[in-house]
């Protein structure tokens, strides 16, 4: 992705709104999927396999968060690939 393209951030209903680019807004694995055009499933098998880096956030285990950085490397590795 080009690093002066606006970052797409979601609203409760995950609609599109564009704003302000920032590389460590966490994405929930909904938005990843919306963004890839993936299963929420296959967006966690992905991140099983190491190929979408994610971490943990929150108390107990917590929940998976991709940032956007970490979304962008995906995605140009795949752009590669294809």
């Amino acid at each position: 992705m080009n690093r002066n393209n606006l970052l797409p951030i979601f609203d409760d209903d995950d609609d599109f709104v564009v704003t302000q680019r920032e590389t460590s807004l966490l994405l929930t694995v909904r938005q990843v999927a919306n963004i890839l055009k993936l299963s929420p499933e296959s967006v966690r098998k992905e991140i099983k396999r190491n190929k979408i880096r994610a971490s943990r956030v929150g108390p107990q285990g917590g929940v998976l968060r991709v940032r956007l950085d970490w979304l962008e490397e995906y995605i140009e590795k795949r752009k590669n690939f294809s």
